[in-house]
């Protein structure tokens, strides 16, 4: 109600017969609440943008910072809402259709900046490890707009709000691996990968069992070295060993 008006309007007008995502209590009780108070801070939507911006800016840069507040107006930006998605996410998926492999790159580290929590109980890939397969020399792309933008600066963002665009980088058929490491530093380790690595990183993105995982890395060409591997890697801070959680 306070990004979109849109939603806001659905909401409040009288002719519209139901509106997703709010049964007809939780839309009554929203129309007992003045419509202006959704409409005291006009500058939030512009806010979120502007925080997004800030994960996406080789992205914003290619599609043009004047372009970005569309997305609120979206069934991608509403569904991320209404699902309890995670925004950067939703606004990742935007930009890829417009932007392309670019955004994958950005939205994976937007990810491992979060350090989100794995489901299960096992060997899994680490909180802050994130991966992409994108086309090849991609991630040179990235790397060298970055740099562009951080030299117009003060920041790769504040050139972007200011206007600064950078042209898509050319489709090829060939495709790069991405990997994407925040377990230690502040800042993110980006580099490319090779395929089997990233192979078995997909794989546990969700928790499986040791055995699971040496089976896996094995398949994938490690062969008699497959469990000296998966333990290389736990010790490396690329897969973690899982607890199962408990309540109190």
């Amino acid at each position: 109600l306070h990004m979109s008006e849109g939603f806001a309007r659905r909401v409040f007008d009288p002719s519209t017969p139901s509106v997703r995502g709010l049964d007809d209590d939780e839309r009554a009780l929203l129309r007992n609440v003045d419509a202006r108070a959704f409409r005291a801070d006009p500058e939030r939507p512009l806010r979120l943008i502007a925080a997004l911006l800030e994960e996406y800016p080789v992205s914003a840069a290619i599609v043009g910072a004047s372009s970005l507040p569309a997305f609120i107006a979206t069934s991608v930006f509403e569904n991320a809402v209404l699902r309890d998605r995670l925004i950067a996410d939703a606004f990742g998926d935007w930009l890829f259709a417009r932007a392309g492999d670019v955004a994958l790159i950005e939205l994976a580290v937007a990810l491992a900046r979060r350090r989100r929590r794995r489901r299960g109980a096992g060997v899994v890939r680490a909180p802050g490890v994130e991966g992409t397969r994108v086309a090849a020399g991609t991630l040179a792309f990235y790397a060298d707009a970055l740099e562009r933008l951080r030299r117009i600066g003060p920041t790769a963002h504040d050139a972007v709000a200011h206007g600064a665009r950078v042209d898509a980088p050319p489709d090829v058929d060939a495709r790069e691996y991405v990997l994407v490491d925040c377990t230690g530093a502040a800042s993110s380790g980006v580099s490319t990968c090779a395929e089997p690595l990233f192979a078995l990183l997909s794989f546990a993105r969700d928790a499986h069992a040791r055995d699971a995982v040496i089976a896996e890395a094995a398949r994938l060409g490690a062969d008699d070295d497959a469990a000296s591997l998966v333990d290389d890697l736990v010790r490396d801070g690329l897969l973690a060993v899982s607890l199962p959680s408990t309540k109190v």
